[in-house]
This record gives structure tokens, C-alpha cells and sequence, in this order.
């Protein structure tokens, strides 16, 4: 929990409980009075009541003054968000699910046709024979390898889903494996524990368990890429999160700004919520708001249930959807310069407006638009057939490329894109016609990889008469 105000600054309070656990807010505009509770002053301020079913609570308060002081100190406790490979903060297509190779192969030749842009490609839990994971359904993917092969000579990737369970069968060689070593998680009499009631600590360990595998099986030299839906406070050393299921409507579309903006305070700048819902079928216009908006989201992917129909509207919505992916692919640089600043800070990719405008009151409340990094404003559209909105203004000038004086500076950071050598942050000056770099000479290695892959694009500055 997070506390901000411009007479007290910025505190923080962190429960570490894995039980499950409720949270009362007593305080004018929130729903306590629901819970019976009576509040415990008529002072105007808000009070919290934290509850866990069962285990040891461990609390820590963080003094800050200022938020981004605050995440550095829960950071410090938790630990750094993971920095993953460039090409994850592309664009990913699911689907659940791609029914067999040819549709796969199909798929990537229709965003080829449609000059649309994407780095990823997901296949869901069918792909599997019977939910048992890590065996391939062989008629329908008689050749996963040769598959794969085929999207990375396009310098395109492959994620498979499985969920945290194993299938009992004692033909499967998983389970079979699993049970001989003993690797099940236990009862109280030692017997394989069936079920699922085991809370948010066994997310975070299944994720910890399968980015480190991933680390293993490439002799550690290749940072790894894993998704989850559980988490834990810590799950940012581990890899991405997202919001979990989502549906087709303008509520979760608004929704899923304050939740991933919650997530990133909570050090999981890595997070983002299924573009278009993955239920229902959504209407055009509000498909098109959910590319616009997620776009600017540190994790950007499209999904769907498999119950819903494929999402093709026609050249116009096609159009629109393709301009807010090559956006996402314009600003890639930026967004893996953030994440090298929270790799090391803490500090979220997606921030909330009063992280950056700390004494603009008019920021506290506002979660419909937020800040990407110190530089970049992002106001999503929530209304149906809108005309016109309202965009949060602050006391200043916000100077995009080049100034007055034609000059302009900025950082940017630069690795060789998987291993974990890391790079350095560029620190730029554009000035009299020439682009220079401070520190250009740390990493040049990296440097020219950039280049080789990068054009420059220089914007000037024209007073208005």
C-alpha cells in the first residue's frame, strides 16, 4: 500500500503473507461500509484493516519521501525486476487456440500480407496431448521443431502455455518422474498433495522453478522469458505478469490501467492485460481502443477463448489496429530503456501521473492516463463513439526532439539483446547538427548492433507566429 500527498510526501506498507487474505479501505468513497466496519475516527482520512487466513505476517514500512524513493525501498526487500530479451516488448498473438500447423503458419503469413508487425506467437494448452505437458499433440503438430525453426528465420518467437499442474497417469512420464523423486509438494502426512488450494506462493515458486530451468537448459548464458498469472511479491526477479482473464467490454478495457499501473508500483513494471478481452466478442470500434491504448503497455498481446470468433473487421479497424502496432514497434528503444532503469531502480516502465507530477493535486485521482517513463503522456479513449476527451495538463512544456535552440538529449539503453552482459545507458546530446554520445566508447559492441538496425529521425523545432 501506497500513501501520497503533497504535505507528507510518500510512504509505504508491505504485508508478506501468502495466505489469503482481505483488505478493508474505511474511508469516505470506498466500499467499507459493506464489511460492517465501523470507521475508527470522523477525522477525514482513510483507514485500512489487513486480514490473513493463516501463517507468520512479516510488515515493512517505507519512509520514502518521494514514490519513486518508496519502490526502491520495497525493491530492496523484494528484489529487481528481471530484464527480459528485446523481443518481448513486442507485439504477441494468441489464441486459444491455434488449432494445428497450418493455421500457425497461416496466421503468420496473413501479418506478413498485412504489413502488421509482431515478435511472438503463442500457442495455448491444446497444443498438448490431454493436458499433459511438455508432449505434443503429433497429428495436429507432427512437426513442432521444424514449426518453430520456420518463425525464428523470421526472427519471430514461440511460447507454449501449460498451466501449474501435472496430470496423474502413471504412463506420463512427467508425473511418473515427478513422483518417483519426490519433487509433488506434500501433505501433513506426507502423502502427494492433490489439489489446488495452495495460494500465491506456489505461482511464485512455479515461475521461479521454470525461468531458472530455462536459464539451465541454456547453460546460462540466455536471459529466459516466462509469463505468469500468480504472483508473489518477488515475481519480478522471475519474468512478465499479466491480469488474468479478462472480457470483451469498456469497463475492463478502463479497468486494466489502474491494475497494471498497480503492478508496476508493486516492482511487476513487466505486466499487461489480453488486448480486445478474452471473452466475448468485442465491437469493432472498442477492439481498436484496446490496440491504441495497450499499445503503450509494458506487455503488449492480443488473446481470445476459443469460443469466440476470429477478430477480422474489415480494412478500415485493420488499418487503425496496424498504426497502434507499429507505434508499440516505434518507441521499442524507449520502452527497453526503462526496463534497464527498473532492472536496477525498481522504477516502473508504466507510472502513475503523480509518480512524475508529485505536487499536482489534480494528478492523485486521475487513472485513466498515466506517464510512460518521465517523457511520454498516454490518455486511453473509454467512451463509446467519443469525439473529444479531456487530457490531464501540468505547469510546464513538455518538448518532444528538438528545442528552441535546436538542440535536444536523452538516454538510451543498449545490451546484446539476450545474455546477461549487460550493457550501459547512452547518454545522447544533439547539437550544431551532430549527435554525440558521452559514454559511446563503454559499449561498443552493442553500439553498432543498434545502428546497423536503427534509423535516425531528427524533428525540429519551429516557433509559431
Amino acid at each position: 500500500m501506497i500513501s501520497h500527498g503533497k504535505a507528507r510526501g510518500t510512504s509505504g506498507f508491505f504485508w508478506l503473507n501468502a495466505a489469503e487474505m482481505q483488505i478493508n479501505v474505511l474511508g469516505d468513497g470506498w466500499n467499507a461500509g459493506e464489511s460492517k466496519i465501523l470507521l475508527p475516527s470522523d477525522q477525514k482520512r482513510i483507514d485500512t484493516l489487513w486480514m490473513s487466513e493463516a501463517g507468520v505476517v512479516d510488515a515493512f514500512f517505507f519512509v520514502g519521501p518521494g514514490p519513486k524513493d518508496v519502490v526502491k525501498q520495497y525493491v530492496a526487500v523484494t528484489g529487481l525486476p528481471a530484464i527480459l530479451q528485446p523481443f518481448a516488448t513486442g507485439y504477441h498473438q494468441c489464441r486459444w487456440n491455434y488449432t494445428e500447423e497450418e493455421d500457425i503458419e497461416q496466421v503468420d503469413l496473413k501479418f506478413d500480407e498485412y504489413d502488421i508487425p509482431y515478435d511472438v506467437l503463442w500457442l495455448d494448452i491444446e497444443h498438448t496431448v490431454g493436458k499433459k505437458y511438455f508432449k505434443w499433440e503429433k497429428v495436429l503438430f507432427p512437426h513442432p521443431e521444424k514449426m518453430q525453426k520456420k518463425l525464428a528465420s523470421k526472427d519471430r518467437h514461440m511460447v507454449t502455455i501449460v498451466d501449474p499442474h501435472i496430470m496423474r497417469d502413471d504412463s506420463y512420464f512427467i508425473d511418473k518422474e515427478a513422483t518417483d523423486r519426490r519433487h509433488y509438494v506434500r501433505d501433513a502426512t506426507g502423502k502427494d498433495f492433490d489439489g489446488w488450494e495452495i495460494h500465491n506462493a506456489y505461482g511464485y515458486y512455479f515461475h521461479m522453478g521454470t525461468a531458472g530451468g530455462l536459464v539451465k537448459r541454456g547453460d546460462g548464458k540466455d536471459r529466459p522469458f516466462v509469463l505468469s498469472r500468480a504472483f508473489l511479491a518477488g515475481t519480478q526477479k522471475c519474468g512478465a505478469v499479466w491480469t488474468g482473464d479478462n472480457t470483451a467490454e469498456r469497463e475492463h478495457l478502463w479497468v486494466s490501467v489502474p491494475m497494471v499501473l498497480t503492478m508496476g508500483l508493486s516492482a511487476a513494471t513487466f505486466a499487461g492485460a489480453d488486448v480486445g478481452g478474452l471473452f466475448s466478442n468485442p465491437e469493432p470500434e472498442l477492439l481498436v481502443r484496446w490496440y491504441e491504448l495497450r499499445s503503450y503497455h509494458p506487455f503488449f498481446g492480443g488473446h481470445a477463448h476459443h469460443d469466440t470468433k476470429r477478430r477480422l473487421f474489415g480494412e478500415r479497424n485493420t488499418e487503425l489496429m496496424r498504426d497502434a502496432i507499429h507505434a508499440c514497434s516505434v518507441f521499442l528503444p524507449y520502452f527497453y530503456t526503462l526496463f534497464s532503469e527498473a532492472n536496477t531502480t525498481g522504477i516502473p516502465a508504466m507510472r502513475p501521473l503523480w509518480m512524475e507530477f508529485r505536487d499536482d493535486e489534480a494528478a492523485y485521482s486521475n487513472d485513466e492516463a498515466f506517464m510512460v517513463g518521465n517523457s511520454l503522456l498516454m490518455q486511453g479513449i473509454y467512451s463509446e463513439r467519443a469525439k473529444h476527451i479531456c487530457i490531464f495538463a501540468w505547469k510546464g512544456i513538455l518538448v518532444i526532439a528538438l528545442n528552441s535552440s535546436q538542440a535536444a538529449e536523452g538516454e538510451l539503453y543498449v545490451d546484446d539483446g539476450k545474455s546477461f552482459e549487460f550493457g550501459t545507458i547512452h547518454r545522447f546530446i544533439f547539437s550544431n547538427g551532430k549527435l554525440t554520445s558521452l559514454n559511446w566508447q563503454l559499449a561498443e559492441k552493442f553500439s553498432a548492433r543498434l545502428l546497423s538496425k536503427e534509423r535516425l529521425t531528427v524533428l525540429r523545432y519551429f516557433e509559431s507566429s
